[in-house]
């Protein structure tokens, strides 16, 4: 089962999404965005999880049109079909969030009981470790945590309310449950410094004890 859908917007190509079920009954769901733009991750993620959809795995990567490609392995947790009209959701209010139509707190607004499911959660310290990436010019977060819907909400919602760009993530599943990496650097395009990533890093301990 496959569905591809286009939603155009302010860009002449607009933002696509292809989902694919796998043989194992997960989906994956491919979004292409024409530019790079503050917050993708944060406000896809928030939609998935809205819609109750599990990301498994993800990564990003930049296509040979220059366009960014974000990949998510999905699972429902209502045990539901990704069908066209699912698809259509989805893509309509990532397609919002991303136009600035509405903020992503007020988006999960509208969906109380999936911010009860956070409060209701069982509090489970998250391990991470940020470090300068002198490769790449930029820092890198290692974030080792539960396998918990909304968790990755919260992570790129710390990252994008501090004006940090994503420049590339990836998600797995370990033993502990998930290791996300990102590359991250300010909106700008500086390096984050050795001040920075200390207040980061003190945010992120109050944080990332879910």
């Amino acid at each position: 089962m496959k569905h591809m859908l286009t939603v155009a917007t302010e860009q002449e190509a607009g933002i696509r999404l292809t989902s694919t079920m796998l043989a194992d009954g997960n989906y994956k769901l491919q979004f292409v965005f024409p530019t790079d733009a503050s917050g993708i991750l944060y406000k896809v993620t928030t939609v998935l999880f809205a819609y109750g959809w599990d990301i498994l795995s993800a990564y990003s990567r930049p296509n040979e049109d220059a366009e960014v490609e974000d990949i998510f392995i999905v699972t429902s947790t209502r045990h539901e079909a990704l069908s066209k009209s699912a698809c259509e959701k989805v893509l309509g209010d990532v397609k919002r969030l991303i136009g600035g139509e509405m903020a992503p707190d007020d988006f999960i607004a509208q969906f109380p009981e999936k911010i009860q499911q956070i409060k209701n959660a069982r509090t489970i310290k998250s391990d991470f470790v940020l470090e300068a990436d002198a490769k790449h010019h930029c820092s890198r977060l290692i974030v080792e945590r539960p396998d918990r819907p909304g968790v990755l909400m919260q992570i790129t919602q710390v990252l994008y309310t501090l004006n940090l760009d994503i420049i590339n993530f990836s998600a797995e599943a370990v033993v502990q449950g998930v290791r996300d990496v990102f590359l991250i650097n300010h909106a700008d395009g500086t390096e984050i410094s050795e001040k920075d990533r200390q207040f980061l890093s003190d945010l992120l301990n109050q944080k990332l004890t879910f």
